[in-house]
């Protein structure tokens, strides 16, 4: 919960949140299943009760850099790992786009729940890059926003470069896209996800494909706003702004409000 009072300090305009299920079904706001990197313990979220989460350690390492580690001391009662439904009640009024992580049909369904007892489906974004955990989202509650999947991504990308996107519909409110040089330039520190030759030369041709201010701008046109996951540095930062780019996700906000303050009036 310190991570969002931070952010929010700080005047941002959404939080961006993963959910996962316990064996008991209370819905945890966090990336990883498997917690090895957050709590030191190799147990899955899915196969433990609430009450059996192991606190936070103190030193946490970025899942968007594996280089950068930051620790903090402090008491275990104030490092737990937090529930959506809290995250709803302290901020009932702040935008809030949720990852669905697992396609678990209760925890679609639970989600779902917490949104409309809290009233945020006009407040609130949800999906999945894989397709087939988005095909389970969208009909679950067709009022809340919703993002594109990695194969409708690719879709787009294809529509546009084969000049049919005027003529095809949309299939999401919002085009949430990753950077893919920043899978290749620090690909040592997450090679799961760009260690080899071939992976890295297909994200470097997909790159400048995604990130084309044409296509962000005929999409803006239609209503669907882009967003870039997620940019830690300034370069990357500067990049998305000039792509057109109407939101960018960061492990460091105070950092981002510092750039944008310096180069752009009315951020």
């Amino acid at each position: 919960m310190k991570a969002f009072d931070h952010a929010a300090s700080l005047g941002t305009d959404m939080f961006e949140i993963d959910c996962q299920l316990t064996k008991d079904e209370y819905v945890i706001v966090a990336h990883d299943n498997n917690l090895s990197r957050l709590c030191g313990r190799d147990i899955l979220i899915s196969d433990t009760l609430f009450t059996n989460l192991p606190p936070l350690l103190c030193t946490q390492r970025l899942d968007f850099d594996h280089r950068f580690e930051i620790t903090k001391n402090i008491p275990e009662e104030e490092r737990k790992l937090l529930l959506l439904e809290d995250l709803f009640k302290k901020y009932p009024k702040m935008p809030m786009n949720v990852d669905i992580k697992t396609n678990t049909p209760r925890l679609i369904e639970i989600v779902n729940q917490l949104v409309q007892k809290y009233q945020r489906e006009h407040i609130t974004v949800w999906g999945n890059g894989s397709g087939s955990t988005t095909k389970n989202i969208r009909p679950a509650n067709r009022k809340i926003y919703t993002l594109y999947s990695l194969p409708e991504i690719l879709k787009t990308l294809l529509w546009y470069y084969t000049g049919l996107l005027p003529f095809m519909p949309l299939y999401a409110n919002y085009y949430e896209i990753p950077m893919c040089s920043l899978f290749v330039e620090r690909a040592e520190t997450f090679p799961q996800r760009a260690g080899t030759w071939w992976l890295k030369i297909i994200l470097s041709i997909l790159d400048p494909m995604m990130t084309n201010e044409k296509i962000i701008t005929h999409l803006k046109k239609r209503g669907v706003l882009t967003y870039f996951f997620v940019l830690n540095n300034e370069h990357e930062w500067k990049r998305a702004l000039e792509c057109g780019a109407s939101g960018i996700m960061t492990d460091f906000p105070s950092d981002l409000k510092s750039f944008l303050e310096r180069n752009i009036s009315g951020h």
